[in-house]
C-alpha cells in the first residue's frame, strides 16, 4: 500500500530533525516531526493486535504468538 510504502521510506531515509508537512482533512496545515509518525505506526499496529487477540479470545479460540520474538524465532531470525 502507499502508507506502507511511504512509511518504510520514512524509517529509511528520514532524520531525527525532519518535519512532514501537509493539509488535514479540515483544510488546516500541520507540521509534524516524521519520528512522531513512526511511531504512531508501531503503536496503531500494536492496538490492532490487542484487538485481535481480544475477538479470539472472546470466541474461544487461543491467539497465537504476534510478538516479534516469535516471528523471529519462527522465521529464524534469531540466533
Amino acid at each position: 500500500t502507499k502508507s506502507g510504502e511511504a512509511l518504510i521510506e520514512i524509517a529509511n531515509t528520514a532524520q531525527p530533525t525532519d518535519i512532514a508537512r501537509g493539509i488535514n482533512p479540515n483544510g488546516e496545515p500541520y507540521e509534524i516531526a516524521y519520528s512522531v509518525l513512526l511511531i504512531q505506526a508501531i503503536n496503531h499496529a500494536t492496538e490492532h493486535r490487542a484487538h485481535i487477540n481480544v475477538i479470539l479470545t472472546h470466541l474461544g479460540v487461543q491467539s497465537p504468538e504476534l510478538d516479534a520474538w516469535a516471528y523471529g524465532d519462527a522465521h529464524g531470525l534469531i540466533k
